[in-house]
């Protein structure tokens, strides 16, 4: 878990968070916000392992849940969330179809964030739903980067960071599993053996990869 001070109060209108992120966990927050006593809240995460969105922009809790796309299945995924006022999108890699869903969250329309309220694999309320088990990379806040290392930027200087190892290492592959023609593929811990290639997204983004493997509470 990461804790983040901000240095700019950005848009109370606007919120936009893109990360990649490899899991096989069907649960756990990837970032959350609150207001300063907390009453309002923005939370991204997975659930039944499916992206969703709770927000709580001073009406009451709503939600919103890609149903149609899995995230746990061990590869990197590029996710994101776009806010503008009380309209909430949800997006895999580029959108589009399957892959987006939209929706009004409730009437209120701004959350003033409070700046110490930033958390990365953990979420307001801390307990073993909220654990974040799996690996992130490239998290950007309102387009600015959230440092993985605990390295401070003129966004944002980390209070808190626990549980959290550098690297994403996985030799599901290492010991060739799969027999001609059949290629292995590297699903983080489990691997699958396929027949036909098929298209991959090469990330450019050179930001340090790391581990979250939140303590879990008793």
């Amino acid at each position: 878990m990461l804790r983040y001070q901000l240095r700019g109060g950005g848009s109370p209108r606007r919120t936009h968070i893109q990360l990649l992120l490899r899991t096989r966990s069907s649960s756990g927050t990837l970032l959350s916000m609150t207001s300063r006593g907390a009453n309002e809240y923005i939370i991204l995460e997975i659930i039944d392992g499916h992206l969703l969105v709770r927000a709580n922009l001073g009406d009451g809790a709503h939600s919103l849940r890609l149903a149609s796309q899995r995230v746990d299945g061990g590869q990197w995924v590029l996710a994101s969330l776009h806010r503008h006022d009380n309209l909430f999108t949800l997006r895999l890699e580029k959108g589009g179809g399957s892959r987006e869903a939209r929706a009004w969250l409730g009437n209120r329309r701004e959350i003033v964030v409070h700046p110490s309220s930033v958390l990365l694999g953990n979420g307001p309320t801390p307990g073993q739903s909220a654990d974040f088990q799996g690996c992130l990379r490239d998290v950007r806040l309102n387009g600015h980067s959230l440092l993985l290392d605990g390295q401070s930027t003129e966004f944002s200087t980390v209070l808190e960071r626990r549980g959290v190892t550098s690297g994403c290492h996985s030799d599901a592959c290492s010991a060739k599993p799969c027999l001609s023609p059949l290629y292995c593929v590297d699903l983080w811990r489990n691997h699958q053996c396929r027949c036909v290639r098929l298209a991959t997204h090469t990330f450019k983004h050179t930001h340090t990869i790391l581990h979250i493997r939140t303590h879990r509470h008793s």
